[in-house]
C-alpha cells in the first residue's frame, strides 16, 4: 500500500470528506466519489484474494457492472458504483 492521499489537488469541486472504516483503519472519502477512488487514492490497490490461490485481486471494469467488486458477499453492492 502507497502512504498519502494520491487524489488530484486541482479540479472540480469535492463534497463533504467523511470517514469510512476499511480493515479498522479510517480511510477518508468525499461525497459522490466512488468507494473504489476513495480506496485508490488512500493507496488500497487489493479489493480481494482469489480462494484457491490467494492472489491478489484489484479493480476491473470500474463500472459497476462486473461481479469483480462486490463490497462483501451480503450485498450486490459494487465498489466501483457511487456510493
Amino acid at each position: 500500500m502507497m502512504g498519502g492521499d494520491l487524489r488530484m489537488t486541482t479540479g472540480p469541486a469535492r463534497g463533504q470528506a467523511v470517514a469510512i472504516a476499511v480493515d479498522g483503519e479510517d480511510v477518508v472519502a468525499y461525497e459522490g466519489e466512488s468507494i473504489a477512488a476513495a480506496l485508490l487514492a488512500s493507496g488500497h490497490r487489493v479489493t480481494r484474494w482469489t480462494a484457491r490461490l490467494e492472489e491478489p485481486r484489484g479493480y476491473f471494469c470500474g463500472m459497476g457492472v462486473c461481479p469483480r467488486t462486490a463490497s462483501s458477499p451480503w450485498t450486490t453492492r459494487r465498489t466501483c458504483a457511487r456510493a
